[in-house]
Order: structure tokens, then sequence, then C-alpha cells
């Protein structure tokens, strides 16, 4: 299955709360890791879209074939960002 690799955690949030990731996907469960710059590797239970895939590509995502990262089962994509008091 192919992995999304967001370049910085702005790509996430901004790919997010823009809604170019359709809310129903990003509300999913999927496979996710980050590694120690906070750039986030997302393997959706399903494939994207076309679409999503070409506008999340203008935000420099990248799809690949493996994840560079462990990754883990989430509830949501949300559950990447850490939380801040």
């Amino acid at each position: 299955m192919p992995v999304l690799f967001f370049p910085t955690p702005d790509a996430l949030r901004l790919a997010l709360t823009s809604g170019l990731v359709p809310p129903e996907v990003a509300r999913a469960p999927a496979l996710a890791g980050t590694d120690p710059a906070g750039r986030a590797w997302i393997e959706p239970p399903e494939p994207l879209v076309r679409e999503v895939v070409a506008a999340l590509a203008r935000f420099g995502v990248q799809v690949q074939g493996a994840p560079g990262v462990p990754t883990r089962a989430v509830g949501c994509w949300a559950e990447l960002f850490p939380l801040r008091a």
C-alpha cells in the first residue's frame, strides 16, 4: 500500500485544515509515524484518489512505496500532532 510522506509538520497541518485530505479520510484509522524532524508518514487503509494525491503534491507530499519510520495504528490523522498546553 502506498505511503504518504509529509515533508514538514506544517504540510500535514495545511493538508488537513484546508480540506485537501477529505475529512472522511482524515478521520479514518491509518498506519502512521513521525521521524525525529516531525515529518509524518501515513499509510491510509485505501489508496487516495488521483486528484487528492495531485493536490497534496503541490504541498510537497510524496507517495512512497514504504514508510521511512516505524508506524503504529492511529484512530485518525490528527493523532500525529503533539498535544500542547
